[in-house]
């Protein structure tokens, strides 16, 4: 500056200007440089003592315990709460299913007899019927499935099975159309997996499976993918994942199908054996539920199963059966 303005300084008031308004830029240049450069050296530093740590393996992470807690089904007309309510389910089948000609009611008759040795020793919350041969049983623990298993019901020509353990699955809203699966499942592990080891990152993308995809509007779709209990449950805890340069939008993906006929649960309109619909409404023939003329919903499951409160709608998510049959899908969960 001194000398720019040296008298002796031939430079015109216009140059002077312009070198004062270059000056102020690098000048302002180099403090934001002083700043980054603090600001990075404090990340490096960072990084270097994240590096040191021992990171999470695909096997650590797989090992440690994982809980899910469930809806609470003995509570309605309340706040829906979740607790540790787990229970367990175990079908009893005729061990010939296509011969046997017994009816359901037989089978229960005939277990409960054969149950009877050990009825002390297990605690059975309810007995229902499957739709097809056999009935389903739901005890409190696991070690009352083993004790049911252990009765000695083959020699009533029965067959003790445990429902089919399923991966968790995860809802993925609005993945643009044009995302390949590799690429999908390569961005998810890295953007979301980031410290597991290139050869877990291989492991796990091994387990991740793809199993729906849906057309949700102009290039955007819904995918389902399955993938192990403590990745998703992770994912989950989190609420969305991280993918190319922005987030999606997560939830698990519950598998309660509901009949739109006769509104039972566990099976579509498709294959229902009713052979008339059903009112949504109050549960009755003849009608559906905009003709219907009852001022208060009645729901049919709850009526059907002889629960004291079913002055609810069938639809309700805190209705006490959809609750018990959300139990019996999480039954078929492997969360561990």
């Amino acid at each position: 500056e001194k000398f720019l303005f040296n008298e002796t300084n031939k430079a015109s008031k216009s140059v002077i200007k312009f070198v004062l308004e270059k000056w102020a830029i690098m000048e302002n240049m180099l403090q934001n440089e002083i700043v980054d450069s603090t600001k990075y050296e404090a990340l490096y530093q960072q990084l270097n003592k994240d590096a040191t740590m021992k990171k999470p393996s695909y096997a650590n992470i797989a090992s440690k315990p994982a809980t899910r807690e469930l809806p609470n089904i003995n509570t309605f007309n309340k706040k829906q709460t979740t607790q540790n309510n787990k229970s367990e389910f175990v079908f009893i089948k005729p061990t010939d299913e296509n011969e046997d000609k017994r009816t359901n009611d037989e089978i229960k008759h005939e277990t409960k007899a054969g149950l009877k040795t050990v009825e002390n020793m297990i605690k059975i919350k309810g007995i229902k019927q499957l739709r097809q041969k056999g009935i389903i049983i739901e005890v409190s623990a696991k070690k009352d499935v083993e004790t049911i298993k252990n009765a000695g019901l083959e020699k009533l020509k029965l067959k003790v099975e445990e429902p089919r353990k399923i991966l968790p699955q995860i809802a993925v809203y609005d993945v643009d159309s044009d995302y390949g699966d590799l690429e999908f499942k390569s961005d998810l592990i890295s953007k979301n997996f980031e410290h597991l080891d290139m050869e877990d990152k291989i492991e796990l993308s091994s387990h991740i499976i793809i199993r729906h995809k849906f057309k949700t509007g102009l290039a955007k779709e819904n995918w389902i993918i399955q993938l192990p209990p403590k990745f998703a449950i992770k994912l989950l805890n989190e609420q969305r994942i991280y993918m190319k340069w922005k987030t999606y939008k997560i939830r698990e993906q519950v598998n309660v199908p509901r009949c739109y006929k006769c509104h039972a649960f566990g099976h579509i309109a498709r294959v229902c054996r009713e052979p008339e619909n059903l009112c949504e409404k109050c549960g009755s023939k003849g009608h559906d539920q905009k003709s219907c003329d009852q001022a208060a919903p009645r729901c049919v499951n709850c009526t059907r199963n002889n629960r004291k409160e079913s002055s609810h709608n069938v639809k309700d998510k805190r209705c006490p059966e959809y609750l018990r049959h959300l139990q019996l899908y999480y039954s078929k969960i492997q969360w561990d």
